[in-house]
């Protein structure tokens, strides 16, 4: 319920935030009440996480004011020690703990150390400050425990713990009731463990905080939510109250304007010979998973986050990963490591381009030929005019936006780091191309770019495998989509495609045991 107090616990005013030629935000509004839990809801690109790091002065906005406390902050000078100072605290997906650590060392991370006369650390008055904390987050009894031994819930909560400390509705500089903003926490939780930590946070709101949830999932958002506020392409879209809300009307202020006005139907594709088949994959969340792509198609994968998408796609370039489960490319099985894989015609474009795909040190042509390395030894030495010859000419035909070859990859646009690893790939002429979020933070052009050379791949016999939370580039790019939930495939849906249902399907809820794959031809 909100609190008496007549001014919001946080406004966000005409925030705008411009990346090249990607409008991040455009004049976004934004109010947020003490007492209450406000969900924020988007899809991939919408702006929620260019919000949140505005909010947390990790990324400063174009132009806009930020309110809290009768105070207001243009956004030149505000910044992530003002975030602090003022109150503003942040849970994420990846929580902030470490896992190694006991419970009382993590809370003492965010709080400090109270030492003794002699200035050695109160290993004691830590352990009793923790369990304190502890009690008012039902995790009595746990100061000592390595935070590895918690259930994923549990180290959710000590991630709160820390972030609010005391639990004081008005511990900030400002006065007002502290802002939890708890970013796709419950994204990797069982449904179980997920519906304990919304209880937390209502638990939260109801002792006065104020909380910003963001998830994807519905039916949570339903669960915990006083308020909802929807953004679509770095806007606001709407903003409504919970009470009367119903799972439906949510869908379709979500689905609207998913797709543009002119939807892209895929050509019937000129299939070959199956490429890719996987017959009853167990690994992670993924559960009995079957599924078959030819040459020619385009395969496309919908999922929330924690569904198993991007676990498909790792696994099957990493079969040394799965559980239970054959995957076969051409006819033959898969049963060794990423190099048989690649040897096998498998290649894999990965969602965490900076970490899993690019060697940010070093140059646009290193990127480029890394893959096809051993092609440029002849009699122990390296021929690197071959190598660079060879880039110039990836450069040219995918359009990379470069100084040169030489140039650090590092100095490239997000979307012009993709090109070249999509490139890089592309060059070995792979039969089977997996993409994880192949688009996810590039503009327009690069966008466009990308999938007019997987349509190329997949015109020339490959397949293709696409797993994206976008769903604009599902319904664009794929001959079919697969729907993954709670790691087991419940849906098989061909064009044209309804974003309404699609976006339903995705919300559902699985029990393993006892899926069913629904296919649909609209």
């Amino acid at each position: 319920m909100r609190t008496e107090a007549g001014e919001p616990a946080l406004s966000v005013r005409g925030v705008s935030k411009r990346f090249g030629a990607t409008q991040a935000l455009d004049d976004v509004e934004f109010t947020l009440w003490g007492g209450t839990v406000h969900a924020l809801l988007g899809g991939n690109g919408s702006g929620k996480s260019t919000l949140v790091k505005i909010l947390a002065g990790a990324c400063r906005a174009d132009r806009g004011t930020i309110v809290r406390g009768g105070r207001q902050w243009d956004v030149d000078e505000y910044d992530a020690p003002t975030a602090r100072s003022i109150g503003l605290r942040f849970v994420h997906q990846t929580l902030a703990v470490f896992p190694s650590l006991t419970v009382a060392e993590n809370l003492a991370l965010a709080r400090g150390y109270p030492r003794h006369p002699s200035g050695r650390i109160d290993w004691n008055a830590i352990e009793e400050d923790a369990e304190r904390l502890l009690h008012r987050y039902h995790l009595a009894g746990a100061a000592r425990l390595p935070v590895a031994r918690l259930r994923p819930a549990s180290q959710a909560l000590v991630a709160i713990a820390a972030a609010l400390g005391d639990g004081s509705a008005s511990g900030s500089d400002s006065g007002s009731p502290d802002v939890l903003i708890v970013d796709e926490a419950t994204a990797a939780l069982p449904r179980g463990e997920a519906d304990d930590l919304l209880t937390s946070l209502r638990a939260l709101a109801a002792d006065g905080h104020a909380v910003v949830f963001i998830s994807h999932r519905i039916d949570e958002v339903l669960a915990v939510a006083d308020e909802v506020t929807i953004l679509r392409d770095g806007r606001v879209a709407g903003s409504c109250v919970r009470e009367g809300l119903t799972h439906g009307a949510l869908v379709d202020m979500l689905a609207g304007g998913v797709v543009s006005d002119t939807v892209h139907t895929p050509p019937v594709p000129s299939r070959t010979h199956t490429r890719l088949r996987v017959i009853g994959l167990r690994a992670g969340p993924l559960r009995s998973v079957d599924l078959q792509v030819s040459g020619g198609e385009i395969l496309g994968i919908s999922g929330l986050l924690g569904s198993g998408r991007s676990t498909l796609l790792h696994t099957i370039f990493d079969p040394e990963r799965r559980e239970a489960g054959v995957i076969e490319v051409d006819g033959r099985a898969l049963d060794g490591t990423p190099a048989a894989s690649m040897d096998a015609g498998v290649a894999l474009v990965p969602e965490d381009r900076a970490r899993q795909a690019v060697f940010l040190s070093r140059s646009v042509a290193d990127n480029l030929t890394e893959a096809m390395s051993g092609r440029y030894w002849r009699y122990g030495w390296l021929s690197s005019r071959r190598a660079h010859a060879e880039a110039r000419e990836m450069i040219r035909r995918h359009r990379i936006v470069t100084a040169s070859e030489s140039s650090p990859i590092e100095r490239l646009s997000g979307g012009n780091q993709q090109k070249v690893v999509l490139a890089r790939w592309l060059a070995r002429r792979p039969a089977v191309l997996l993409l994880d979020e192949p688009t996810q933070g590039v503009d327009v052009h690069a966008r466009r770019a990308v999938h007019d050379a997987v349509r190329r791949a997949v015109n020339d016999g490959a397949c293709a495998v696409v797993a994206s939370s976008d769903l604009d580039e599902l319904i664009e790019l794929s001959d079919r989509i697969l729907v993954l939930a709670n790691g087991c495939m419940i849906a098989e849906l061909h064009p044209p495609y309804d974003p309404s249902q699609l976006l339903a399907l995705d919300q559902t809820s699985v029990d393993p045991t006892n899926s069913q794959l629904e296919r649909s031809s609209q």
